[in-house]
């Protein structure tokens, strides 16, 4: 599995797997750039949920 821009997040294992095995179809052009992105949302983990908030102390 080769790295892409930045080190992808995946939300759990499996579903890592699965998204690399779609994006290999994609890249072979037997699924749709819509559906690849769907599988984007449901298997990579938000940038924003993985990163804590900053707290202003009082």
């Amino acid at each position: 599995m080769k790295p892409n821009k930045a080190e992808e997040k995946f939300k759990t294992h499996p579903l890592g797997v699965l998204h690399e095995t779609m994006k290999g179809l994609h890249d072979i052009g037997l699924i749709s750039a819509e559906k690849m992105e769907k599988f984007d949302k449901g298997c990579l983990a938000s940038t924003a949920a993985s990163k804590p908030k900053r707290v202003k102390a009082s």
